[in-house]
């Protein structure tokens, strides 16, 4: 599952999704973002609608809500956000309620109007670990064909090479952009 292709898709994915990914041990960022009104809102990406109310300000806590076709009828989703920075840089991080690995995540940059959103790629995390360079585990490490890495605590360092464009860490090409339909 990649984040830049949907934030909708992530959150749905935590719970039907058995592709690869990229886990954390805790959320990522040295400290909670101090969130403002601006990012309650109602925004649109790839054509979904999703709901995000601020529920903790002071502790970067978010709700990120949507509707969708369930088996008896339309189901709300809801997961909560955490918004943490590090530095100059902002991450989300949510729960993996399913399988209890820790956390999926994103780098984030909050505009007036849009969020965008930098998932971290597989491959590139997994090959890393696999080599003994990144600080993480794989969640199979007998499955060559599964990507899936959960990564320790994400320290100073480590958060240098994700956020460096050079290494392609994150998925700099396609953003998930969510726009902003109603305040």
């Amino acid at each position: 599952m990649n984040l830049g292709k949907s934030l909708f898709s992530l959150c749905a994915g935590l719970l039907l999704c058995a592709c690869s990914e990229v886990y954390v041990s805790q959320p990522v960022g040295d400290e909670p973002l101090v969130l403002d009104d601006s990012w309650t809102g109602t925004w649109l990406s790839d054509g979904h609608i999703m709901h995000t109310v601020v529920v903790d300000a002071e502790k970067g806590l978010l709700q990120a809500a949507w509707i969708e076709p369930g088996e008896n009828g339309f189901e709300l989703q809801q997961y909560p956000v955490q918004v943490r920075q590090s530095g100059e840089y902002r991450f989300v991080s949510i729960p993996d309620e399913e399988d209890g690995q820790g956390y999926v995540w994103a780098l984030v940059k909050k505009e007036s109007s849009e969020i965008l959103l930098w998932s971290p790629d597989p491959g590139k995390f997994a090959a890393l670990v696999r080599a003994g360079e990144f600080p993480g585990r794989m969640q199979e490490p007998e499955n060559p064909d599964n990507d899936t890495v959960v990564l320790e605590k994400l320290e100073a360092e480590a958060l240098e090479l994700v956020v460096d464009p050079a290494t392609g860490l994150l998925d700099w090409q396609d953003p998930l952009v969510m726009e902003r339909l109603v305040d």
